[in-house]
């Protein structure tokens, strides 16, 4: 089976568009795959269709319990190292104070997975993976942030090493636009948004799912 390796200089990162012969291409199970790998990572370094998987599979379970409210669950996600700058009632506060805010989640969708393995200036050697997303719920429709998780170099499960979210409330945006105008609230969600890596605009949302 033939293959091609595309990379493109980014921002910090490299861009790897892996695709298939022609042929393979026409089968079911042979997707075009993006791997964004920083350039502070070991050379020649990639991550595996199975570790991509187990990661995105990790912020889907975090972003869950979150969002179901189980947040002695979520918090037990957090690396040690990051359970040791918050304590859990405040990370529980925090989440559920967002949740009251925000109602139901009506979409969420990931944009992004940088990688990295070992990079010199990390607190410790691993695989860290950059999870850039962005949501809109009943009561929050500008929201955006990322998840990175952190993986030993003994391998096993995931763990949230770090986490942030940037948002305005619907009753804010309304009040916003009210008392100053639209642009003054444009100009509010670009500066909070331009915190998001990677930010884009949701694409049109499919019938089946909330979260993609």
């Amino acid at each position: 089976m033939n293959k091609f390796l595309i990379l493109a200089a980014l921002t910090g990162c490299l861009l790897l568009v892996i695709t298939t012969s022609p042929a393979a291409a026409q089968a079911a199970d042979q997707k075009m795959r993006e791997i964004n790998v920083t350039t502070d990572s070991v050379p020649g370094w990639l991550p595996s269709v199975e570790l991509e998987a187990t990661a995105l599979q990790t912020v889907e379970k975090f972003f869950d319990l979150n969002d179901d409210g189980d947040y002695q669950a979520s918090y037990a996600m957090l690396n040690p190292g990051t359970r040791a700058l918050i304590n859990f009632e405040d990370f529980r506060k925090d989440n559920a104070s967002f949740r009251a805010e925000a109602g139901k989640l009506l979409r969420r969708h990931i944009i992004k997975t940088t990688w990295t393995k070992d990079p010199a200036n990390a607190p410790s050697p691993g695989i860290y993976a950059a999870i850039d997303a962005t949501a809109t719920f009943q009561g929050v429709g500008r929201q955006c942030g990322y998840v990175i998780l952190y993986q030993s170099p003994q391998g096993g499960p995931f763990s949230v090493m770090r986490t942030e979210s940037n948002y305005i409330a619907n009753t804010s945006a309304k009040e916003i636009e009210r008392n100053q105008s639209r642009a003054a609230l444009d100009r509010l969600w670009a500066g909070l948004s331009g915190n998001c890596p990677n930010f884009q605009v949701l694409p049109p949302a499919p019938a089946s799912s909330p979260r993609t």
